[in-house]
């Protein structure tokens, strides 16, 4: 198990790889929409990144012939011997100590945390591409591309020195300044993101995704310090799939 003043950074590179694969998506959405015409993208020039779905097929060949199990966090936790450790009749099954009374409080705060970031990081980086180029007048030229330089130095650069930073100044503190920045500054963002200047939209949507970054670079540490560690994974998993 890392140091826990290091979970910070540790769980924001979790948070950062998973933000890749939309930038790979929005790249892949940008060049589509540069190369082909309209007409050809509703035609055919959608199927492309559906088929190339067929790629992940080759990693999950490779970690299934060469991957193996392996538990780096095993006894970390063990109060018991290995012999009581393996009767499982005499241990509480993790799921119900899950829903106890008293671990209640952090397991409401597992659901409704990730929906902020969660609702923040779609709206901003997933619709904002489409708002750009389809919805707002006159359209911003080329927003893909906007889209996906903000998502790179908004979001995916900065989340582990915010991880980083949560380390030192506190979660708590860290993550409320993400909070607050984005209830004053994200309307006004928005605002200047619909006037369709690309160069405006990009640093609008750049302030955004830094509010969010100052939100998400802790909030897997966060998330995983509310729980004792022998159910934490299991209380940190519910609440965190459940806004997917």
């Amino acid at each position: 198990m890392r140091p826990k003043q290091h979970w910070g950074f540790y769980g924001s590179l979790v948070m950062m790889t998973a933000c890749c694969g939309s930038l790979l998506g929005n790249l892949v959405g940008a060049i589509m929409r540069t190369v082909l015409t309209d007409k050809q993208l509703v035609s055919w020039g959608w199927r492309l990144p559906f088929l190339s779905g067929i790629l992940i097929g080759f990693v999950a060949m490779y970690l299934r012939d060469h991957g193996k199990e392996h538990n780096p966090n095993a006894g970390e936790y063990a109060d018991e011997d290995d012999s009581q450790c393996n009767n499982n009749t005499s241990k509480e099954s993790p799921l119900s100590e899950v829903f106890k009374r008293e671990n209640l409080p952090a397991l409401v705060s597992s659901f409704l945390t990730p929906m902020m970031w969660g609702g923040g990081y779609y709206t901003t980086f997933v619709w904002m591409a489409i708002f750009m180029e389809v919805l707002v007048d006159p359209p911003i030229e080329h927003g893909f591309w906007v889209n996906a330089c903000s998502l790179l130095f908004g979001i995916i650069i900065p989340l582990p020195l915010t991880g980083m930073l949560s380390d030192h100044l506190g979660r708590y503190k860290t993550m409320s300044i993400g909070v607050i920045g984005l209830a004053i500054l994200g309307p006004f963002m928005v605002n200047i993101i619909s006037t369709g200047q690309a160069v405006e939209a990009f640093f609008a949507q750049w302030i955004i995704g830094i509010n969010l970054s100052l939100f998400g670079g802790p909030m897997n540490a966060w998330l995983v310090e509310r729980f004792p560690p022998h159910i934490r994974l299991t209380s940190a998993a519910l609440g965190y799939g459940e806004h997917l």
